[in-house]
C-alpha cells in the first residue's frame, strides 16, 4: 500500500481529537480548553429606559435589576446568576 499525505493528515487529526477529548474528560467541563471567550464586568448600567438600573457583584457573575421609583428612591426588582 502506498503511503499518502491524506492518510498522514487523517492520522494526525485523529490523534489530536483524542488528546483534546481526553484533556476535556480529565479536567472536567470547567477546566477544558475554552472555545468561547468570556468577559466579566463590574459596575452600574442604565437599562433601555431611564428608570431601570443594572448592577453586578464584584466577580461579575450576578446581575441585579433595580427600578427607580422617584428621584430619591430605588427599588430592588430581581437578580440573575450566571452558571
Amino acid at each position: 500500500m502506498q503511503d499518502s499525505k491524506f492518510w498522514r493528515i487523517v492520522a494526525v487529526l485523529a490523534v489530536a481529537a483524542m488528546l483534546y477529548i481526553g484533556h476535556g474528560l480529565h479536567n472536567g467541563p470547567a477546566d477544558g480548553l475554552r472555545l468561547i471567550s468570556t468577559a466579566r464586568a463590574q459596575g452600574i448600567m442604565l437599562g433601555n429606559n431611564e428608570h431601570t438600573i443594572l448592577t453586578t457583584n464584584p466577580d461579575g457573575k450576578s446581575i441585579h435589576v433595580w427600578r427607580q421609583v422617584n428621584s430619591e428612591q430605588v427599588k430592588f426588582v430581581s437578580s440573575a446568576k450566571a452558571p
